[in-house]
């Protein structure tokens, strides 16, 4: 087939000043028209429509319409094919500027999606097409006022201190401003398992953890954002994902990244279809300030555990035991309810000192702290009062129940010697306890630490390991 009739195609596209045909499009556009002269006209369309879509997708903002010059490129192509082969070609090439019209309508639906979550090109767009000029003025002001939301969002989730607040604002804050069927943060527990933190139309409840290997601790593991679509059609593929939400059609999942490390997951979808490029990009943008309002909050939470505990042991510090202990007093005489305290010193701890080692004696309190943790309430607070002496308050707790868990304290460090290296056998500990109750051994913090330090006193003057009330004979 003679070649000056590519050229004649090629033409076309230098006489609109567009890129005219790459060697690879030429050779594709020859092998097509050779089909063609022998009876294939699929390949001729292929071609027009891979190119209309590839030049249309290489730049979608660009506002100069490839059909500028495939539209008379492709009539070129038609009258030289026409004449090479000696048919009218009209009927066969008719079909293709139908479906090249539909490509363009397409483009064209494509391109106003973009100036969606672009607005600074809608200024460009108002001089080419000032016939829809109210109508992008409406795009315009529509992006003007998500950016703002996000702006005041984005404001609102760093101006928080708590983890729980900052997980909280930021889905519900985004599930509204952009209208999302779904909307979750998940962060990495101490088990290195995603675990839900806050959710919005999700089917499992905070506390959820992901099944190992799914979508979303890969999205961690790679730190990528992540967009899986029709999900309902995936089977097993996608299974992990319906748990979490069940009548999904698209999730979007970004890595919340602060430094280095990814911290966890931020997962958004819809239930009518994919989630748009607009709503991914503005969630993109935000991202990273939710990562950093969640270390934030994690670090103030750290800093305040840290003022609080006490180092050695891990156990509420003497300041975080007064303070606890006025608020539960209020809170016993607002309510009428009982409420106890426990003040437990280790048996002869200097003369364990002075014959082990402190570091001996650092090992005991430890352990004792580990055991009062493991056998309290939850809701039982739990201090070191001071040296070898710790304090506990029993919330709703009589004062025959405080003495039963005093008791039983007191049977379980004595049979329950402690294994230390430097030791050849096994230590025996033991503690004595004094227990105060409100109101009945006094109505302030002040009586009832005197109350059980009296207490104490007394279990210690009859013999240690035993439980002492003041006033009363100590109880063995």
């Amino acid at each position: 087939m003679p070649a000056d009739w590519l050229s004649a195609v090629n033409d076309v596209f230098t006489q609109k000043q567009l890129p005219p045909l790459s060697d690879p499009e030429l050779s594709a556009l020859t092998h097509a028209g050779d089909a063609l002269l022998s009876g294939n006209v699929e390949e001729v369309r292929v071609f027009w429509r891979n190119l209309y879509s590839h030049r249309a997708r290489a730049n979608p903002l660009h506002m100069r319409d490839p059909w500028e010059a495939i539209g008379p490129a492709v009539a070129v192509c038609r009258d030289q094919l026409a004449e090479v082969s000696g048919h009218d070609l009209t009927d066969l090439f008719a079909g293709l500027d139908h479906q090249l019209l539909q490509d363009r309508l397409t483009h064209q639906s494509q391109q106003i999606q973009y100036l969606q979550q672009l607005n600074f090109h809608l200024e460009y767009e108002f001089e080419q097409r000032t016939g829809r000029l109210n109508y992008f003025q409406e795009l315009h002001d529509q992006a003007r006022a998500e950016l703002y939301a996000l702006h005041e969002l984005s404001m609102y989730v760093n101006a928080s201190l708590e983890e729980e607040p900052v997980f909280t604002a930021t889905v519900d804050g985004l599930a509204g401003l952009l209208d999302l069927s779904y909307c979750a943060i998940f962060t990495q527990n101490s088990d290195d398992e995603l675990e839900l933190r806050a959710g919005h139309g999700l089917s499992v409840q905070p506390g959820y953890r992901t099944p190992p290997g799914g979508w979303l601790p890969r999205a961690v593991m790679n730190s990528h954002f992540v967009r899986v679509d029709r999900i309902a059609s995936r089977g097993d593929e996608t299974a992990d994902l319906r748990e979490v939400a069940a009548l999904a059609d698209s999730l979007a999942i970004f890595p919340l990244i602060k430094g280095n490390h990814t911290m966890g997951v931020l997962v958004i979808g819809d239930r009518g279809g994919s989630v748009p490029l607009a709503t991914t990009d503005f969630v993109n943008v935000l991202a990273p300030h939710i990562a950093s309002a969640i270390e934030n909050a994690k670090l103030h939470q750290k800093l305040n555990q840290m003022a609080i505990t006490d180092g050695l042991t891990g156990l509420y510090n003497h300041r975080y035991f007064h303070d606890r202990l006025q608020h539960n007093i209020d809170i016993a005489r607002r309510y009428m309810r009982p409420f106890s305290l426990l003040m437990i010193d280790i048996d002869h701890f200097k003369q364990f000192n002075d014959t082990y080692g402190h570091q001996a004696g650092d090992r005991v309190l430890r352990s004792v702290a580990k055991k009062l943790r493991v056998t309290l309430r939850g809701t039982d607070i739990i201090s070191r009062y001071g040296g070898e002496e710790f304090a506990i308050q029993l919330l709703e707790t009589a004062n025959d129940r405080a003495v039963l868990v005093a008791e039983r304290l007191c049977a379980l460090f004595a049979n329950d010697p402690i294994d230390l290296p430097t030791a050849k056998a096994l230590v025996p500990i033991t503690v004595s306890i004094g227990v105060a109750t409100f109101p009945h051994d006094g109505d302030t913090a002040t009586d009832l630490i005197r109350f059980a330090d009296e207490g104490l006193y007394a279990a210690k003057h009859a013999g240690r390991n035993q439980v002492g009330i003041a006033n009363q004979p100590a109880l063995p």
